[in-house]
């Protein structure tokens, strides 16, 4: 069977979008190693954490806000990436989609 041009470049971005749904998964840098391995050491050390309160005065549209933090969180992959473990070896799995919640 063969394809039209119109149905290979639907084909085409029907695969991308499929790929763009799957986690990526990414090495390490050094430093995120580094980092790896003092919490797995140390698992209850709050020595990497860094907390951060912010007060909001007025009233809050919380629709905005929410769509604010998916915006964020759609342009920054380091807020959707998590880290896992596979064959003693850190690595990224960088989510295509992550919603945060309020």
């Amino acid at each position: 069977m063969t394809l039209s041009p119109e149905q290979k470049r639907a084909r085409l971005a029907e695969l991308l979008r499929e790929k763009n749904r799957q986690p990526q998964r990414a090495p390490t840098s050094f430093a995120q190693e580094r980092m790896w391995l003092q919490e797995r050491l140390a698992t209850s050390s709050a020595t990497l954490h860094v907390p951060v309160a912010v007060r909001l005065s007025g009233q809050l549209d919380e629709e905005a806000l929410r769509r604010a933090l998916h915006e964020l969180v759609l342009r920054h992959e380091p807020l959707r990436t998590t880290f896992v473990e596979q064959d003693g070896r850190p690595f990224q799995l960088i989510a295509p989609v992550l919603e945060p919640s309020l």
